[in-house]
């Protein structure tokens, strides 16, 4: 093959499979029913022209060295921000025109930021071919929304091979230390995410500390925070409340009494009626009887009734169905639950999961269950003929979890912190994985997947454009009020 045509070949490969080019060079010199001429390079000829295509474009043939390459290498040495291998291999990455769009819009704007993280994209890589050494690699981004009817912009990645909360910490403290923090950050219930996001961009060094204050601020009429407000996707939290445990083998009726329950409470943004919804499910679910005896009507018929008039079960839009789907795009991402069942190993990594009896986060709500328990015990003699249809203690441990994380997932903290979004989303940060995945790399089978420093360098391009589509935006029309999440 002469130079020229294995030149042009290559150049064609950069984008196309070797199949599609195939193809396409059989049907322009072929003619029906015509022998496969000579000169038509097979396809192994065509998959070996695109590897060494590929191949020239990496600075060395081992991915370790050719990054550290890069890091010194215009217009790279502007994007890759740290490298580390040792005991895990971190890379942090950002272009200095991903932080003068955030500097500029945030100048204007409330910026409203969401954190997730995806796999299925790298190949595993060591210090030699045959030393595979790193564990699954994966792909943490933050990304802003920017105007009404334009995409979101990611502001910042990090590739790594370690999910702790101490590693994303200490990521988004490295960016942080030159830009100011969002108004608002979401994610789903990920632990390390949550943790992540309170030690960079609060000044709480713990999930917990992060709590105990929202609690305390909750029972400060009028009161407002300027610090950043970490907060929990609806949808995700969605598919939780549908998939609690403590609901398997319920008839499918009291489980959805109790899940719309809780979805008042997501939706609802006074913390006294929060109180309220929680004292009636409590004494709702530990009442063996219902109705009334000698004409009073007994304390789990009153809370039931003011249950079933919440307004979640008159609007019939707001209820939504027991089984939601959602697409999760983080693939082989492994994470420990905020509302995690408690054990002794996980108290000690996530202290915010653990509840003792003088937790300040439910202190009113232990002295709720203590209570109902002691009246429940004087009332069950003189009462064995009228059943709760809705008793089910299993409940209360439920929500001595999910409660004590209410800040996170309710919309009570909204008027402290300011906020206008009563349906916070991390979609737009899935989406982004999704455009990855299926656009830029076209990922389909695991043998798609790339090596580290070949994503970097198709990503650099990527985040480039985005970020010049976003400032030319931002420039033209720089009154316009950022898109409701």
């Amino acid at each position: 093959m002469s130079p020229f045509k294995r030149s042009a070949l290559s150049a064609k490969l950069k984008t196309d499979s070797a199949l599609s080019v195939h193809r396409s060079l059989a049907d322009s010199v072929m003619e029906d029913n015509d022998v496969e001429p000579t000169h038509l390079p097979t396809l192994g000829t065509l998959r070996q022209i695109k590897y060494q295509t590929k191949k020239a474009s990496f600075y060395d043939p081992n991915p370790t060295i050719s990054l550290w390459l890069m890091a010194q290498t215009p217009p790279y040495n502007d994007l890759i921000r740290h490298i580390s291998l040792h005991p895990y291999f971190v890379i942090y990455y950002w272009l200095s025109a991903q932080e003068l769009y955030y500097k500029k819009y945030i100048a204007k704007h409330r910026v409203i930021m969401s954190l997730d993280a995806t796999g299925s994209i790298l190949k595993e890589f060591g210090p030699h071919r045959n030393m595979k050494i790193t564990k699954h690699l994966f792909l943490y981004v933050c990304v802003v929304q920017t105007f009404d009817g334009k995409s979101s912009l990611p502001i910042l990645q990090m590739i790594s091979e370690s999910q702790t909360m101490d590693t994303i910490a200490k990521w988004l403290k490295n960016w942080s230390e030159k830009n100011t923090p969002p108004n608002e950050l979401v994610c789903d219930d990920s632990s390390a995410l949550i943790g992540a996001a309170v030690k960079a961009f609060t000044k709480h060094t713990t999930t917990k500390e992060y709590l105990e204050e929202s609690f305390q601020l909750l029972n400060i009429p009028n009161c407002k925070s300027p610090h950043c407000y970490i907060r929990l996707d609806t949808n995700h939290f969605s598919k939780i409340l549908n998939n609690l445990g403590c609901f398997k083998n319920i008839d499918p009726r009291v489980k959805f009494f109790y899940v719309t329950c809780l979805k008042n409470i997501k939706q609802c943004q006074d913390y006294e009626v929060i109180k309220q919804t929680v004292k009636d499910m409590v004494t709702l679910c530990l009442s063996k009887y219902i109705g009334s005896v000698h004409g009073n009507v007994l304390r789990s018929d009153e809370a039931r009734m003011r249950l079933k008039n919440l307004s979640v079960f008159k609007k019939k839009d707001s209820i939504e169905k027991i089984n939601i789907n959602i697409n999760n795009d983080s693939s082989d991402y492994k994470r420990t639950s905020v509302f995690q069942n408690i054990n002794t190993e996980l108290e000690n990594e996530h202290p915010e999961i653990h509840i003792n009896k003088g937790d300040i986060r439910v202190k009113w709500l232990i002295d709720h269950i203590s209570t109902e328990n002691l009246i429940n015990e004087l009332e069950e003699e003189n009462l064995k003929n009228i059943e709760n249809f809705y008793y089910m203690p299993s409940l209360v441990e439920t929500l001595l979890r999910y409660i004590s994380q209410v800040p996170l997932w309710s919309n009570c903290m909204m008027n402290i912190y300011d906020s206008q979004i009563d349906a916070p989303t991390s979609s737009n940060v899935e989406n982004y994985f999704k455009s990855i995945k299926r656009f830029l790399l076209n990922l389909t089978t695991k043998s798609h997947r790339l090596r580290i420093d070949d994503f970097i360098l198709q990503h650099h391009s990527f985040l480039s454009g985005e970020t010049k589509l976003a400032m030319s935006y931002l420039q033209s029309d720089p009154k316009t009020k950022p898109k409701s999440i």
